[in-house]
């Protein structure tokens, strides 16, 4: 008896349903923000697997493209060998930082890669982050930095009764 022949063919990806145009693009955009969630646990297989199922319903969709960019850019190219350090703050995550200092809260990916971080959600204060580019002189504004500020505001004086009382 002869064993059964084995198929050697990769599997397919899996196939994305006949979808109306009109549902195409909102369910593209779901995925695209699934495979965001991937990525922010380190699963980077089945983000790119979901992020190919959003380009196949949407070709157009930039969140899609620019998150298949970032898994496959070579980081230390793309975001250049100067960098500052960064102390993570209690409150940080990879995008909170790559949106203060790269402009776009999706390429906390990318920045995962440049400092060969597997899962950004496990960032943690007191670690020690490259940040590319030049380290500026104010750092960028933030919310928080907001409501820091005026909680440094001087308290109100409260009124002496000594001092409105008539001269002894």
């Amino acid at each position: 008896m002869q064993p059964a022949p084995v198929d050697v063919r990769p599997a397919a990806a899996p196939a994305v349903p006949d979808v109306p145009p009109a549902e195409a693009r909102p369910m593209a955009a779901k995925l695209a923000l699934q495979a965001v969630d991937q990525l922010q646990v380190g699963d980077e297989a089945a983000a790119k697997a979901t992020i190919e199922q959003a380009l196949k319903l949407d070709p157009a969709n930039d969140l899609a493209k620019k998150l298949l960019d970032q898994i496959n850019a070579d980081a230390q190219r793309e975001l250049g060998a100067v960098y500052f350090r960064y102390t993570v703050q209690p409150a940080d995550t990879l995008s909170k930082l790559a949106q203060q200092y790269m402009g776009d809260r999706f390429r906390f990916w990318i920045l995962a890669k440049y400092n060969d971080i597997s899962n950004p959600s496990r960032l943690g204060a007191g670690q020690v982050i490259k940040i590319p580019g030049r380290q500026p002189v104010t750092p960028p504004a933030q919310s928080s930095s907001r409501r820091r500020a005026s909680s440094r505001q001087r308290p109100r004086r409260r009124p002496n009764p000594d001092r409105n009382s008539p001269t002894r």
